[in-house]
């Protein structure tokens, strides 16, 4: 059977990326895009749909998101679906939630969410090259409140 786990979204950041630093010196970076969605109802009417989703991002990827992107800013953000899951301190139960696993992302908008003065528009692209391979699994998640 064939597996494939890819997410593409297109969104804008609802706030600053927040940095976690971990021991090993690895840079993770918590970001949440709200992703907007336009169509017409049966009465033909336009609607709006937001979906607000949870990124993290590693390493060189992560230091990138940190240094240039802040609240507002649209980014292209292409990784794979992780899900978290922990056991909620006050009730004892079982939590679980999914978030993107950031592999690499772009960059968008206009010149003034680039942070450019100079009038020309920017494009980065910045793609995780891990020295090993590295997922959540690698990092502890005590302390981390989703």
């Amino acid at each position: 059977m064939a597996e494939f786990n890819n997410v593409t979204l297109i969104g804008n950041l609802t706030k600053a990326p927040e940095r976690v630093q971990y021991a090993g010196n690895t840079t993770i970076a918590n970001l949440r895009l709200a992703a907007n969605r336009t169509y017409k109802d049966g009465q033909g009417q336009k609607q709006n749909d937001v979906v607000f989703v949870d990124v993290k991002a590693f390493g060189k990827v992560a230091d990138t998101i940190l240094r240039y992107c802040q609240k507002g800013r649209q980014i292209l953000v292409q990784g794979r679906l992780s899900m978290a899951e922990w056991t909620d301190k006050t009730s004892g139960s079982k939590r679980s939630k999914l978030y993107i696993t950031a592999e690499n992302f772009q960059f968008l908008g206009s010149k003034e969410q680039n942070g450019n003065d100079n009038g020309q528009s920017v494009t980065v692209i910045a793609t995780a090259v891990p020295e090993k391979e590295m997922s959540v699994d690698d990092v502890s998640m005590d302390g981390i409140e989703f």
